[in-house]
């Protein structure tokens, strides 16, 4: 089951500075998703636009330029939002979006991150 496809556009990179070596942090669509990834296997600049696609198991089917395999590990409510936070092995993704659009994604659940150069 896919829970995000989506095209965004990369706002900024690493604007609260760079915390490790191989490690960049991007803000899609103005912080609507912060995604953590290595920035020597995903090469990606301020303005590229990303397919993001986010599914609930790993089929052996998946094409893209970058995947990591993550957990859901917090889902809270702030300012009226949802917050999805997932780790990829220590890399982060923070989510926000509407209520009604989190869909069946749940604390716990174990998720593949495809990304994609468009």
């Amino acid at each position: 089951m896919i829970h995000l496809n989506k095209k965004l556009v990369v706002s900024d990179i690493d604007k609260e500075g760079k915390l490790y070596t191989n490690v960049s942090r991007a803000y899609l669509n103005d912080s609507e998703i912060i995604l953590d990834y290595h920035s020597l296997l995903l090469r990606i600049t301020k303005g590229d636009v990303l397919l993001l696609s986010l599914y609930e198991e790993n089929n052996g089917d998946l094409d893209c330029d970058y995947q990591m395999n993550g957990m859901v590990y917090k889902i809270e409510e702030k300012e009226g939002k949802v917050e999805i936070w997932i780790s990829f092995g220590g890399l982060l993704m923070i989510q926000k979006m509407n209520k009604d659009e989190i869909g069946s994604i749940k604390d716990r659940s174990r998720v593949v991150l495809c990304v994609s150069k468009v």
